[in-house]
């Protein structure tokens, strides 16, 4: 009997079956890209029977009371008087490689994107915070996992590396920020594939005049050679339209959200298809790290912090194996901002 495999198709909603003779370096190339962007770790040929399950599936969003916050030893390595931080700070957090994590590695295939960040973020600041914060009232915090790998760049040829910036804030520099901190973590001169995605923003707020200054400096990006490919995320039909008529470089890639209905919009699709932009889809959340998640993620480390934490930007990257297809490591880069309290 032949492997089959068994995965939701990046176009609409139709299946894309896979077998051992028919995975070919063109859809192999498309399997890697679906198990990516909708937030699943490859499975061997040996492990067929686990892409059977559907990849998106609506669950509960877990908040921080769902997990149990592992306490640190106040004397390891962390000052344990209680002081008033009067500096503001911007906290970096690099979960390192969790697909070496056992316990990331076991979690449900449809779980959401949100909860795998917590737990990542939750476990890197339990096991690594109170060993390297130095300062907690310095300009800059960074707390790096110790299995952060940088990419050799005698096999990085062989590599395919994506990274999605999840901004929680409309500013550039934010933008500019996460793109350099995301090379310097992997030791990497260009990311090959980068998208953007969107923090929520009000409905009267003109589309136009707040896209075009971020995609501006993803055009930037590219003709800098930073990246390769660029692409944008959660675009409708008009929204699309109206980025494409006003850049100079189109998005390859425009990421659909279809958690919350069954079928991409025809016209999107029709249009798309038309201007030759690809049409994926994702399950990822507007709002990735929400403000008190921060607040519960910070009081595992530092209880007696008075300032008001919130999330700047997230980047979620992979890096595979271009002629396997195979997830070489996949992590978090997050960046937190703690602002003093001037009341």
């Amino acid at each position: 009997m032949r492997n089959v495999f068994r995965v939701l198709s990046t176009i609409a909603t139709k299946e894309v079956i896979f077998t051992r003779t028919n995975l070919t370096r063109q859809n192999f190339h498309q399997y890697h890209q679906i198990l990516f962007l909708n937030n699943v770790r490859h499975l061997s040929v040996a492990e067929p029977r686990n892409l059977a399950k559907p990849m998106i599936k609506m669950t509960q969003v877990a908040t921080p009371s769902d997990y149990q916050q592992p306490t640190i030893n106040p004397n390891n390595g962390t000052d344990n008087t209680t002081t008033t931080n009067t500096k503001d700070s911007k906290i970096y957090i690099h979960t390192g490689n969790i697909a070496n994590w056992t316990n990331v590695k076991s979690r449900r295939s449809n779980e959401m994107p949100t909860n795998e960040l917590y737990q990542s973020l939750c476990r890197t600041i339990t096991k690594h915070g109170s060993q390297q914060l130095g300062g907690w009232n310095e300009e800059e915090i960074r707390i790096n996992c110790t299995n952060t790998e940088k990419i050799d760049s005698v096999e990085r040829g062989l590599l395919k590396v994506t990274a999605k910036i999840f901004l929680q804030k409309l500013d550039t520099k934010s933008m500019v920020n996460s793109v350099n901190s995301t090379l310097k973590q992997l030791g990497l001169h260009s990311i090959d594939s980068l998208y953007l995605a969107l923090p929520p923003f009000a409905e009267n707020q003109p589309f136009a005049e707040t896209i075009l200054p971020l995609w501006e400096e993803m055009e930037r990006f590219r003709d800098a050679g930073l990246a390769t490919q660029i692409s944008t995320c959660d675009l409708d039909h008009e929204k699309l339209k109206t980025l494409v008529e006003m850049v100079k470089i189109r998005p390859e890639v425009n990421q659909v959200n279809l958690t919350s209905c069954c079928h991409m919009p025809e016209d999107l699709v029709q249009y798309a298809k038309e201007i030759g932009i690809v049409l994926h889809t994702h399950g990822d959340q507007a709002v990735m790290l929400p403000d008190e998640n921060v607040e519960a993620l910070i009081n595992v480390l530092k209880p007696d912090d008075d300032r008001t934490f919130s999330t700047d930007w997230i980047v979620r990257y992979a890096v595979v194996v271009k002629c396997r297809g195979v997830i070489k490591s996949k992590g978090y880069i997050a960046a937190i901002d703690a602002l003093t309290n001037t009341e």
